[in-house]
């Protein structure tokens, strides 16, 4: 699947876990292993900026090790 349309199935997964006074502010892929793609989903309420880490198929990414990987490619 190509980047774009792995954004599209992320990007509506993310939604799902917001809240109903948060909004998906944004989504950005990160590759912390090769061949395996990640995303950090940005999630705002007033000034507030929630994150979470999706896989490919938009299931939460629980492995802490990956979280951080993830985080610190995009940071």
């Amino acid at each position: 699947m190509s980047l774009e349309a792995d954004l599209r199935v992320v990007a509506e997964a993310a939604a799902a876990f917001q809240t109903d006074d948060e909004a998906l502010a944004g989504v950005v892929p990160a590759e912390p292993l090769a061949g395996r793609r990640t995303y950090l989903c940005a999630y705002r309420r007033g000034e507030q900026v929630g994150w979470l880490v999706l896989d490919r198929a938009g299931e939460l990414v629980r492995d802490q090790t990956l979280v951080k990987e993830t985080a610190s490619i995009i940071a």
